[in-house]
């Protein structure tokens, strides 16, 4: 299926967190949760609240370009 779709797999070493992308767009989410008041108006022991908060933040915070550059920083080629 992948083959079909031209797509080349790409795979990280054994954990670490220096060559993963995904670390990078943590830090990025956490940062944009701090300084922006997404989990504020949410009820304790709301799952479903929560996870739609974190996915909002999420597609605001980590763009395609912020995206990309993390890819570059890990070594990847784009």
């Amino acid at each position: 299926m992948i083959e079909n779709a031209d797509v080349k797999l790409e795979f990280l070493p054994p954990y670490s967190p220096d060559y993963n992308p995904i670390e990078y767009s943590f830090s990025v989410l956490k940062k944009h949760l701090k300084s922006h008041d997404y989990l504020s108006n949410i009820d304790e022991g709301d799952d479903i609240e929560f996870a739609n908060a974190i996915i909002a933040a999420a597609g605001n915070a980590v763009t395609a370009e912020i995206s990309r550059n993390q890819f570059r920083h890990c070594g990847f080629r784009l």
